[in-house]
């Protein structure tokens, strides 16, 4: 993790090769433009996600269909994702220059407008997801130029109270992977490995997801009406080996593996839920990340609650394909400089 936070400032990505297999269950190309695409959200007819190309980050909107898209930031600033917010024709994005603020755009309208306070402050927020009720957060504290300490905040949007999930990350980097109605989760990363944590906000209780050994877990998102959690799983310090999309009832055991993706290939950060308008069951929106090339483009998941998913094909034999955590999707732009 160290050597991947270090490679964010060296990062160079060349156009993507597609396909369209991980182990059984349906997978589909969603965006391939020039640069690298990453951070993705959906309702099934739009797509947002964040972009590289020639040095510069920037947060878009376009329609699945691929006819037009719309740039977030403004010019001269730095932006990324964010996600769409369920049941609406908003997004959430960061806007970073010489400070990071959150904004929401209505995509109906191309109107965008600055986060209200408690998530707007003097500080330097970044990486939100959110949904109707919650936005879920981190938050750098930055004083003479220095970054003191890295919280992860949750913030109703209702008027609730604002909590603290995590007053001080200590050196880890804390990735907000959820907002749902009820539940938050994010991954915890550190020099080695990853896990998932969840928060229920009824009972005010936060749980890590059970992390077996020699593994490393990531990119959780949540399906409220099911009671179920999706995340990714590999081996630990290895990138696109055994990369295994994972599902279990929330606070269960009972994990069954929905796909397994090509050795040399893994994801980014974050899974993002969206309707299949064809088929009625829900998508999971990924960046498909190839470790060997570095180089990554939004990819689909396909109908992943269906009943009966097909089993899960292993990764395949030969040699591992991929170094240590440096060679992983590089972290998302807009988190301050650890100076």
């Amino acid at each position: 993790m160290k050597k991947l936070l270090a490679a964010l400032s060296l990062l160079s990505i060349v156009l993507a090769t597609s396909t369209a297999s991980a182990g059984g269950l349906g997978v589909e190309e969603i965006v391939n433009h020039s640069g690298t695409q990453f951070w993705p959200s959906s309702d099934g007819e739009i797509v947002a996600y964040a972009g590289y190309l020639q040095r510069e980050w920037d947060a878009y909107v376009e329609p699945i269909d691929g006819h037009g898209r719309t740039r977030l930031n403004d010019n001269n600033s730095g932006g990324t994702l964010g996600s769409l917010v369920a049941g609406t024709d908003t997004v959430v994005f960061q806007q970073f220059d010489r400070r990071s603020d959150l904004y929401i755009h209505r995509i109906s309208t191309g109107r965008t407008w600055l986060m209200p306070r408690p998530v707007r402050s003097p500080e330097w927020e970044y990486w939100p997801v959110a949904s109707q009720r919650f936005v879920l957060f981190n938050r750098a504290i930055i004083r003479n130029d220095r970054v003191q300490r890295r919280a992860l905040v949750l913030v109703d949007r209702e008027g609730g109270p604002q909590r603290i999930l995590i007053r001080d990350a200590n050196g880890k980097t804390v990735f907000p992977g959820y907002a749902g109605e009820r539940y938050v989760a994010w991954s915890v990363c550190g020099s080695k490995t990853c896990s998932v944590w969840t928060f229920d906000v009824d009972t005010d209780t936060v749980a890590r997801v059970p992390l077996p050994d020699g593994k490393a877990q990531y990119a959780p998102a949540i399906d409220e009406t099911a009671g179920t959690i999706y995340l990714i799983q590999t081996p630990e310090d290895r990138c696109g080996v055994n990369v295994q999309l994972r599902r279990a009832s929330l606070g269960g055991s009972n994990w069954e593996t929905l796909a397994t993706l090509p050795t040399g290939i893994d994801t980014g950060w974050t899974l993002s839920f969206a309707p299949n308008l064809d088929t009625g069951y829900q998508d999971l929106f990924f960046e498909r990340w190839d470790c060997d090339r570095r180089k990554g483009h939004v990819f689909a998941f396909r109908s992943v609650d269906a009943p009966s998913p097909p089993p899960a094909v292993p990764a395949g034999s030969g040699p591992w394909a991929a170094g240590p955590w440096s060679s992983r999707p590089p972290l998302p732009p807009g988190a301050p400089s650890s100076r």
